[in-house]
C-alpha cells in the first residue's frame, strides 16, 4: 500500500493523526510550508525507491542493423563552450553501451561518453521556465536556473551503487532516452 501524505498544521494535524492511526494506514503529516508545498508539487516528497523493488538486470537491446544511424544535430549554439557531454568526434560512432541504469526509478540504457561530466539524453524535452522531459513513460518537470541549458539533480542507480548528481538534460540522438556517463560517474560502472 502506498504512503499517504497529508498537508495539515495545528489542530488539523492532530485530527488527521487521530483518524489515520485508527484506520491503520501508513501516513505522514506534513506542515504546509512553502518548501513542502513545492516538494509535493514537483513530486519530491520521498526520493527513495521502495526497498522491496530490486533493479532488474536486463540485456541491453541491440540496435537494428538495417537502420543507418542518424547524424547528431548541430547544437553548438545551445551548448556553452565548456560543454562536458560530447559523445565522439566521429558522427557515425556509436558510444559504448554500459548496460542498464536506473534514473529516478526509470530503467534506461547507459552509454560511455568522453566528457568530464554525465548528461541525461531524453527523447522529448520541453524547455522553458518550467522544463519537462520524458523517460520511458514517465514525465519529469522542474524549474531550472538557466532554461537554455537545464540541469536537474537525479538519482542514478547501477548494480549496488546509488548516487544523486546534478546533470544536464539534453536532446537524445535517435528515438530512445539514454544516460551518457562522463568521467564523474565512470567508477559506478566498473566491475
Amino acid at each position: 500500500m502506498a504512503k499517504i501524505v497529508v498537508l495539515a498544521g495545528g489542530d488539523d494535524a492532530e485530527a488527521v493523526k487521530t483518524a489515520l492511526d485508527g484506520a491503520g494506514v501508513d501516513y505522514e503529516v506534513v506542515d504546509p510550508t512553502p518548501a513542502n508545498l513545492l516538494h509535493i508539487v514537483i513530486g519530491m516528497v520521498d526520493d527513495e525507491a521502495p526497498k522491496d523493488e530490486e533493479p532488474k538486470d536486463e540485456e541491453p537491446k541491440e540496435p537494428k542493423a538495417d537502420k543507418e544511424p542518424k547524424p547528431p544535430k548541430d547544437d553548438t549554439a545551445e551548448i556553452p563552450p565548456e560543454s562536458d557531454s560530447e559523445i565522439a568526434s566521429d558522427a557515425s560512432a556509436v558510444p559504448e553501451s554500459l548496460g542498464q541504469v536506473r534514473i529516478d526509478g526509470e530503467l534506461i540504457e547507459a552509454r560511455l561518453g568522453k566528457g568530464p561530466t554525465s548528461a541525461l539524453r531524453a527523447v522529448k524535452i520541453e524547455q522553458g521556465a518550467r522544463t519537462s522531459y520524458s523517460i520511458n513513460e514517465s514525465t519529469f518537470s522542474f524549474w531550472p536556473s538557466n532554461p537554455s541549458a537545464p540541469t536537474q539533480r537525479i538519482v542514478v542507480e547501477h548494480g549496488t551503487h546509488r548516487t544523486s548528481v546534478e546533470v544536464r538534460i539534453e536532446n537524445a540522438e535517435g528515438n530512445q532516452s539514454y544516460f551518457l556517463v562522463g568521467a564523474d560517474l565512470a567508477d559506478l560502472f566498473k566491475a
